[in-house]
C-alpha cells in the first residue's frame, strides 16, 4: 500500500493596497522563469514628479515609512513595474531577461495565456488570459487548485462549499491516501478520492479491502459494522481466515466477517 505523508498547512491571506491587491508576476505559464516580486503590502500613495533627463512627468509609489517602491507592484487589481529609481514604466520594458508591455496608465498588459503570480517566497496568484485574477476552484495543466477570494492560492486543509479539500505545498489537490494529524490525536490515515472528496465506508482497493469512518479515518484493528465483526491489520487491510489478535485466535470468513459458535 504506496501512501503520502503530508503536514497540513492552511494558508489564509489578506492583501493590503488602496483599491484592492492583485498578485505580482512570477511566471508565464509558456517558457518565461518564475519571477520573485517584491510587493508593496503597506498602504502607500502614487506621486508625480518631473522627470529633468527625460523632460517629462513619472509616477512614484510612496510606501507609508516614507520610501519609494522599487520593482513589481500589486495595486488595484492591476500589475506594475517601477525601476530602479522609482519611476513607473510604460511600454515595452526588458526585466530580468523578459520582455513585458504595459499600457499608458502603467498597467501590465495581459498576454493572452494565462499566467502564475508570486508574490514574495509564499504567495501564489494566477491571472487569466484577460489578465483578471482567478478565485475559487481552477483545473490547471491536470491537476487541481483552489484560491480565495483575494486570489490568493490556497495550501493545506480547506473548507470549500461546506467540502474539505487538502491542497499539497505546490497548491495542487492532494487525492490518494493522505496521513492527517489534525482528525483525532494521533496520526491518522485516510483516502482522498479523484475529485478531491474524503472517501467514506468500504474501499477495496490493490486487492486488498479497507473501511474508513464518518470521518474519512481508515480504521485498524477489531470492528463492528452492521451486526459483524470483522478484522484489520496495522496497515488497515482486512483479514480473512485464522488470524491471532491479542494471543487470541479467530477465524474470519472469506467476507471478513467473524465466524462464531
Amino acid at each position: 500500500m504506496k501512501k503520502t505523508i503530508c503536514k497540513v498547512l492552511v494558508t489564509t491571506v489578506a492583501l493590503q493596497a488602496a483599491m484592492g491587491a492583485t498578485p505580482s508576476l512570477a511566471e508565464q505559464t509558456k517558457g518565461v522563469a518564475e519571477q520573485s516580486i517584491n510587493s508593496a503590502k503597506q498602504t502607500g500613495s502614487w506621486e508625480k514628479w518631473w522627470n529633468w533627463a527625460g523632460a517629462h512627468y513619472d509616477w512614484y509609489y510612496k510606501k507609508s515609512d516614507g520610501s519609494w517602491h522599487t520593482g513589481w507592484l500589486e495595486y488595484g487589481n492591476k500589475l506594475y513595474y517601477l525601476n530602479s529609481y522609482g519611476a513607473m514604466q510604460k511600454g515595452s520594458t526588458s526585466i530580468d531577461g523578459a520582455t513585458y508591455n504595459f499600457d499608458n496608465s502603467g498597467a501590465l498588459i495581459p498576454t493572452g495565456e494565462g499566467k502564475w503570480v508570486k508574490v514574495g517566497k509564499n504567495h501564489s496568484y494566477y491571472l487569466n488570459s484577460n489578465g483578471a485574477m482567478q478565485t475559487g476552484l481552477l483545473q490547471l495543466g491536470g491537476a487541481k487548485y483552489y484560491f480565495d477570494s483575494d486570489g490568493t492560492m490556497q495550501t493545506g486543509l480547506v473548507l470549500v462549499r461546506n467540502q474539505h479539500y487538502y491542497f499539497r505545498s505546490d497548491g495542487a489537490m492532494h487525492t490518494g491516501w493522505l496521513k492527517t494529524d489534525w482528525l483525532k490525536d494521533g496520526d491518522q490515515w485516510c483516502y482522498i478520492k479523484s475529485d478531491g472528496k474524503w472517501h467514506s465506508g468500504w474501499l477495496q482497493l490493490d486487492g486488498k479491502t479497507y473501511y474508513f469512518d464518518n470521518l474519512g479515518i481508515m480504521k485498524t484493528g477489531l470492528l463492528q459494522l452492521d451486526g459483524k465483526t470483522y478484522y484489520f491489520d496495522n496497515n488497515g487491510a482486512m483479514q480473512t481466515g485464522l488470524v491471532l489478535v491479542r494471543n487470541q485466535h479467530y477465524y474470519f470468513g472469506s467476507d471478513g466477517a467473524m465466524h462464531t459458535g
